[in-house]
């Protein structure tokens, strides 16, 4: 059997079940076919990966004692994702998931001392219960991370933006931390795209994209919102840090031109910016203001309402 994947998620170092404990699974010599349809309905249920990591390893453990257990997705699947549960102990069994034989994923089975063989059986043969929900999960996730990201930057989209700051403004209400917003402006976009042309227009996004990504901390999320603007949310970051963040993004902008075969093109931007505050108007209106206002002031500046 086999598995792969892409995009990291947590390591739980031991995660304990809540599941219903599964009596049909009540431990045997040998697993039978009634047992493992049971155990397929159940995890036919979840399109969460983690989850249906946690439910399957809480059924392997009616079998026999398992510690931990891990799952790469296949690079097949074009999609990351690398989960864990549990001790990741000295002793591993290793197992490549596949469905007619293109690769799904890579799982493995952790303890502290060896498996015996009729252990293992059992252990592969609860595996034809997962292989296919853990199929149907990926596919989902992989169509829902898809839905967020903007192909041509490489940043998140405006989706995945609406999303975060709804999350992070909540967030920082409640446990009062800093929160701040940058909106950045490719400077004279439209005249790139009337001299230029489209091919050399998405360069210039896609270097203004780089050069914003590169300044910004591993913490931070970068968004690519509209034809020429990209949003910067600055996690636990106050004002005055913030303008000192998105000075370096527009020092990097206009370091160096965009260089292509038919021009050089000289980037810069215009950048508002604010700090949450708790109350209205939102955080992206009083951003967008700051914006507006270094536009009007000459572009390629830093300016807050």
């Amino acid at each position: 059997m086999s598995t792969q994947g892409t995009s990291s998620i947590a390591n739980e170092a031991s995660l304990k079940s809540k599941v219903t404990p599964f009596s049909a699974l009540a431990p045997e010599p040998t697993l039978t076919p009634r047992q493992i349809m049971l155990a397929n309905q159940q995890l036919q249920r979840l399109l969460d990966s983690q989850r249906l990591l946690t439910l399957f390893f809480d059924l392997c453990n009616k079998v026999t004692v398992v510690d931990g257990i891990e799952l790469c997705v296949s690079r097949a699947m074009n999609f990351r994702k690398k989960l864990s549960l549990g001790e990741l102990s000295q002793h591993k069994a290793k197992y490549n998931l596949s469905i007619d034989k293109h690769p799904l994923a890579i799982l493995s089975f952790h303890r502290r001392k060896r498996f015996r063989e009729q252990e293992l059986a059992n252990l592969e043969a609860l595996q034809s219960a997962l292989i296919y929900p853990l199929k149907h999960a990926i596919l989902y996730e992989k169509v829902l991370q898809e839905s967020l990201f903007d192909p041509l930057t490489g940043c998140s989209n405006h989706n995945a933006f609406d999303q975060s700051l709804a999350r992070e403004t909540a967030r920082a209400l409640r446990y009062n931390v800093p929160l701040s917003l940058g909106i950045v402006s490719l400077d004279h976009f439209s005249q790139i795209q009337d001299r230029h042309g489209f091919k050399i227009s998405d360069l210039a996004l896609q270097e203004c994209a780089k050069r914003l990504k590169s300044q910004l901390r591993n913490t931070d999320e970068c968004f690519h919102i509209d034809t020429e603007r990209f949003a910067a949310l600055l996690h636990n970051t106050t004002m005055d840090e913030s303008i000192q963040v998105l000075t370096r993004v527009l020092q990097t902008l206009r370091t160096e031109p965009l260089v292509t075969p038919k021009a050089r093109i000289k980037l810069s931007g215009s950048i508002g910016v604010a700090q949450f505050e708790g109350s209205s108007p939102g955080l992206y209106e009083v951003a967008e203001q700051g914006l507006f206002k270094a536009q009007a002031l000459g572009l390629d500046q830093i300016q807050f309402a």
